[in-house]
């Protein structure tokens, strides 16, 4: 298992990466875009994204977790009063409060994205 300090080395540029990735999205892929079924800039063109975005920001939130993971394996229970394992456990509370924010947003739309390549098997046309 590797320290805790190598595992910030390899996950904290991931993790900024990552986040710039997030904050660089256009208005259009942001969850808030979809307003009665279609995206609001340039419906017709980006229809079929509206299904997508759920799972656009699903999958940003699993990685962004799967980072904190990667760190959290490595920090030793017997030393909660070291400053990177505080550090570190505050950036994952940060994280599962954004992961709920998150899931508070979803709306019904979102959600046919996560089930979208079912719903013509079960549904049919």
């Amino acid at each position: 298992m590797q320290s805790t300090t190598a595992s910030m080395n390899i996950v904290n540029p991931l993790s900024h990466r990552l986040k710039s990735w997030h904050e660089s999205l256009p208005p259009t892929l942001s969850l808030d875009s979809i307003d009665e079924g279609i995206l609001n800039a340039n419906g017709s063109l980006f229809g079929h994204l509206r299904l997508t975005l759920g799972c656009l920001h699903l999958a940003y939130y699993t990685i962004k977790i799967s980072l904190h993971r990667a760190i959290m394996r490595s920090i030793k229970e017997s030393d909660p009063a070291n400053p990177i394992s505080q550090a570190s456990r505050a950036d994952a509370r940060r994280t599962a409060s954004s992961v709920m924010q998150f899931t508070k947003q979803l709306t019904t739309e979102h959600m046919q994205a996560f089930w979208y390549s079912c719903m013509w098997t079960v549904i049919p046309s």
